[in-house]
């Protein structure tokens, strides 16, 4: 038998451990339930964004504007503004060294490096002190270079000229965004009046055809994916078929995201080509490449690779809007002559920009006082 006195005393021990645990106890119970309240406003956000079945595509934007002002390069342009602040208050020998190397870090190129660097080294010392001037000759030269392959209006306003059923082959690896701007293509192109059909290509991912589907939904337009059929070329030659019996006025045709070093899977595209040209008695009106703008060298090799398989007759860059080598855009104008049609600067189905390139340079820059081509 214990006395009273330790009765008492082991009584006080377990309240205290009791009191000790709830204590601990208290700021977890305080985190879940902020947590749970937390979880709960952000599905509530996420709703309210999200692109609705019903949504009426002629509403206001939702987007932010200055990313449709800035043409998605509001990094890039902070990573521009850097450079040459840097270049023209360091009066060491060095300093076009230095240049160089941070021109090769925007994704320029080494051709569009070298060209930069050898105008801007013939300018007089005073000149090469002037931020603007700098600017206004870099802009120059830039403006130059882009105009080595103009897309023209036609193509970025979704005009067929009574090519009807225009159509157009959308490819790119894994990762870069093509479905989703596939979506942004579908939408621009309803928003221009014409009647679209999106057709799902990519037989090889699982998910593929069903994330297509969403995005048509959202942007109002009709979406095609044959049951049972695996072959991406037999969906093509379907939906060129089906394009052309209905008076669809633009297709859009995605393909399998592929890695451009496979040889099976290149070759497959050239099937999924020959399919559609046999099916419209002519080559497809169009060929989009889908580029991340932030995969530097590899982005251009994925180009050129895309180039020498089939007849690409443009680039829409993606993920401008994270990315601060917007440069990428003169890289494959200036060496691959292909133009640049659209650029991605967001998540929104909006946010799709037709490629510019007096804005553009503007934009890279940060606003110079002259544009003009040499």
């Amino acid at each position: 038998m214990i006395s009273v006195t330790e009765h008492w005393l082991l009584v006080g021990i377990v309240a205290v451990f009791i009191v000790i645990f709830l204590l601990m106890l208290i700021p977890i119970l305080r985190s879940s339930f902020s947590l749970k309240n937390n979880n709960s406003s952000s599905s509530a956000v996420v709703l309210e964004r999200e692109p609705s079945d019903y949504i009426d595509v002629g509403s206001p934007s939702r987007t932010e504007k200055p990313k449709k002002e800035t043409m998605g390069l509001s990094k890039t342009q902070e990573f521009f503004k850097a450079v040459l602040h840097k270049f023209v208050n360091t009066a060491d020998e060095t300093r076009f060294e230095h240049l160089e190397q941070e021109l090769y870090l925007g994704d320029l190129g080494p051709k569009v490096v070298e060209h930069l660097i050898s105008v801007l080294q013939k300018l007089p010392i005073s000149q090469q002190q002037s931020l603007e001037t700098i600017k206004s000759v870099l802009a120059r030269e830039l403006l130059g270079m882009l105009s080595g392959a103009v897309a023209g209006a036609q193509v970025q306003d979704f005009q067929t000229d009574g090519e009807n059923p225009y159509v157009c082959l959308v490819v790119g690896i894994n990762g870069v965004g093509k479905t989703t701007t596939i979506g942004k293509l579908a939408y621009a192109a309803r928003k221009a009046g014409r009647k679209v059909l999106v057709a799902a290509g990519d037989t090889f991912r699982a998910a593929a055809a069903e994330q297509l589907s969403v995005w048509s939904q959202r942007a109002h337009v009709d979406f095609f994916s044959p049951p049972q059929v695996k072959d991406p070329a037999a969906v093509a030659f379907q939906a060129v078929e089906k394009a052309k019996r209905e008076g669809y006025d633009y297709l859009l045709i995605d393909t399998a995201g592929r890695l451009h070093g496979s040889h099976n899977l290149m070759e497959e595209l050239k099937k999924i080509y020959r399919s559609v040209t046999k099916a419209l008695g002519k080559n497809p009106h169009q060929v989009f490449v889908v580029l991340d703008a932030s995969g530097g060298q590899n982005g251009i090799i994925q180009v050129q690779k895309f180039k020498e398989t089939i007849p690409v007759t443009g680039v829409i860059l993606t993920k401008m809007d994270g990315s601060s080598k917007g440069g990428m855009a003169v890289h494959i104008v200036n060496d691959l002559k292909i133009p640049v049609l659209w650029l991605g600067v967001g998540e929104s189905i909006e946010d799709l920009v037709p490629f510019d390139s007096n804005r553009f340079v503007r934009s890279l820059l940060g606003g110079v006082d002259s544009v003009s081509p040499s």
